[in-house]
């Protein structure tokens, strides 16, 4: 489904407010790699042309679903850059507006009032 992520944390510590949204295809689907959980799910948001537009969220569980959107929590992976690359991982929490027609309708017609 086409997204809108804003993302609610920074290496792993809340935010004041969400940062700004990144957009793209957004799949969650079975990952297992590093845990035993049969039910583990792996969020994604990819750009339209291909590629990763954000890192991933590993164990990733929908915390809520509301008409427009869902919040996604799991945990983002981030390699370190040096000489011994190793990773870090932090809590994230995505807030995801579903961009549907009727969405994107509403919330970005620039057509002023009146004129249609």
């Amino acid at each position: 489904m086409h997204a809108a992520v804003y993302r609610l944390r920074e290496r792993g510590i809340r935010l004041p407010r969400p940062k700004e949204p990144v957009a793209g295809e957004l799949r969650l689907h079975p990952h297992q790699v590093g845990t035993n959980d049969p039910q583990a799910l792996l969020a994604e948001l990819l750009l339209d042309g291909g590629g990763v537009a954000l890192p991933p969220l590993h164990g990733a569980v929908v915390r809520n679903i509301t008409q427009g959107g869902m919040v996604i929590r799991g945990t983002e992976i981030l390699s370190r850059s040096g000489s011994k690359a190793r990773v870090q991982s932090f809590r994230q929490t995505w807030w995801c507006l579903v961009l549907t027609e009727q969405v994107m309708q509403e919330v970005f017609d620039l057509t002023p009032i009146g004129s249609g």
